[in-house]
């Protein structure tokens, strides 16, 4: 921003906050892209393993990418229907119950620590 005129000061304000904005919106869709993608892999780390196929189903899907902000959708795409019985357990047909491996809650948390302090850093910037 060079020298301007009192009267063209709302203009040129208006332009570089709407520039600063792309910007922002730029970097939070990277950061976002990037914590899903460091989501899937460790959900998959963390996912039990018998034949493997569950472990190797995780998948990344942009929901949806607006000028507004994004979302990202991580999933099973093989078995989908196990995630809340592998995640929280679940009983048997002769009694009993089988407990849960936690693979999905602890990776969401960390992920979401990293992307808020990605979030921070970049911001900053």
């Amino acid at each position: 921003m060079g020298k301007i005129r009192i009267n063209q000061l709302e203009a040129a304000l208006g332009t570089e906050l709407s520039r600063y904005g792309t910007e922002v919106n730029e970097e939070v869709k990277k950061a976002v892209r990037s914590a899903a993608q460091d989501c899937k892999v460790d959900i998959q780390r963390r996912s039990p393993k018998r034949t493997g196929n569950y472990r190797k189903g995780w998948r990344t899907e942009i929901v949806y990418d607006g000028p507004d902000g994004i979302r990202v959708r991580v999933f099973n795409g093989t078995n989908g229907q196990l995630t809340h019985l592998l995640e929280n357990g679940h009983a048997k047909i002769g009694g009993g119950r089988v407990g849960g491996t936690p693979h999905i809650r602890p990776a969401e948390q960390k992920i979401e620590r990293q992307l808020l302090q990605g979030l921070k850093e970049a911001l900053e910037q």
